[in-house]
């Protein structure tokens, strides 16, 4: 301790404002902080003032992205931080993404993308891609947080929504999804790294519409509804007849009492089993 100007100094201390500024890779960490204090760093190659010899090199330069600075409305903060937890604030660290509705979504297209592996090296890409369940359709907040800013952040970003042409206006051409991804892909205007892709009604609606996925989806439902076996049956009855099977599968989701009475999150759970893991 030193005396001067009859000031007392403590040298243990700082002498004026302290920060303090930790790195991390753990969306744990990232999940407990408000988006304005977190600060996203890239890096990236450096292609203007360096000589063709360096370009050809891949010299590459960090950059430091401030969320504070993405342009996002404060409603649109306040919704990303309720929804980037533990688990979701990998968003934040992921180069390939893809964005979905859902938890049944989440569980059943990485399994479904198994099926049409061929190689060690597409396998090894699916296993870098993270998987995103927004819970809803607002898609948008989380596009932003993407793309927004000068400095391209990720590699590839796609999204997939359903089609939910059961929700269309009479006077609409297009479905509540194509609208999605016509407001979206506008949004972003990078067809290189970003794609929305549109369902017509809803995944399991859209996995029914093709007959050979009829008995691999017959044992899941029967795993939630064992004693069921006859409503399935009368429903793919209709189904058989119908020019539009997924329109059918839609109508008896959503039929109440007559209809399947699915849990989607389990029924998904149960069409995995059934399909495998595709290892």
């Amino acid at each position: 301790v030193s005396i001067a100007n009859n000031q007392i100094h403590d040298s243990t201390k700082p002498a004026g404002s302290l920060q303090i500024v930790v790195s991390t890779h753990s969306p744990y960490l990232a999940s407990t902080r408000r988006l304005d204090e977190i600060k996203l760093i890239t890096r990236q190659k450096i292609s203007i003032g360096i000589s063709d010899a360096l370009q050809k090199s891949g010299i590459q330069s960090t950059v430091s992205t401030a969320i504070s600075e993405l342009g996002l409305k404060e409603k649109e903060k306040n919704k990303l931080e309720r929804y980037l937890n533990a688990t979701r604030a990998s968003l934040l660290f992921a180069r390939r993404i893809v964005l979905v509705e859902g938890i049944a979504e989440s569980i059943l297209i990485p399994c479904l993308a198994k099926q049409f592996i061929d190689s060690d090296e597409k396998r090894r890409l699916l296993s870098s891609v993270t998987f995103i369940a927004i819970d809803g359709v607002d898609f948008e907040p989380y596009v932003k947080l993407l793309f927004n800013g000068d400095v391209r952040r990720i590699d590839k970003v796609a999204v997939i929504t359903d089609g939910d042409r059961d929700k269309m206006a009479a006077e609409d051409p297009k479905s509540p999804g194509e609208r999605r991804r016509d407001n979206l892909e506008e949004l972003v205007g990078d067809s290189n790294h970003f794609k929305v892709f549109v369902g017509k009604y809803t995944l399991e609606s859209d996995c029914f519409s093709y007959e050979e996925n009829e008995s691999l989806m017959k044992q899941a439902y029967l795993s939630q509804h064992n004693k069921s076996v006859d409503k399935w049956n009368q429903m793919c009855q209709l189904a058989n007849a119908s020019d539009d099977r997924s329109k059918l599968f839609n109508e008896a989701l959503n039929d109440g009492s007559r209809g399947l009475d699915l849990r989607k999150g389990d029924f998904a759970q149960d069409l995995v089993e059934e399909i495998g893991d595709g290892s």
